[in-house]
């Protein structure tokens, strides 16, 4: 074996089934977002902003 076949390395994976978990997590980030910035009226908003923060820097950091 070459050192060249060494270093390459292939890996198999379904392109499809990664655009839709991307575009998934994508969806999930902007409703985040999305409910952090128009909170339900009958709710305190400190309390949609507690899970908003965290929950957006999660699936912001997973998208990326």
């Amino acid at each position: 074996m070459t050192s060249e076949e060494l270093r390459r390395s292939e890996y198999a994976y379904n392109k499809r089934k990664l655009l839709l978990i991307f575009l998934v997590i994508v969806a999930i980030t902007a409703g985040i977002i999305w409910l952090g910035f128009h909170p339900p009226g009958d709710k305190d908003p400190r309390v949609a902003w507690f899970f908003v923060v965290p929950g957006a820097a999660f699936f912001g950091i997973l998208v990326d």
